[in-house]
């Protein structure tokens, strides 16, 4: 069967938030995140635009991304 996450996945994730300076970038970030929606329809744009080569392998079985 395919790669499945780790139930405890979240404790690794913790570890890069131990310092100040590591939570203030992770704070900032989740604050400027309208920024990213908002650049959105630009960068659909140029994406339909430029039509960049992709290569894009899933599976049936794949436990992240499911079919539905």
């Amino acid at each position: 069967m395919g790669r499945r996450h780790q139930p405890d996945s979240w404790a690794h994730d913790l570890a890069f938030l131990q310092s100040d300076k590591d939570m203030k970038a992770q704070v900032q970030l989740f604050q400027d995140y309208q920024t990213n929606i908002d650049a959105y329809p630009a960068r659909q744009a140029l994406l339909r635009e430029r039509q960049y080569p992709t290569l894009i392998a899933w599976g049936k079985r794949d436990a992240a991304l499911l079919a539905a």
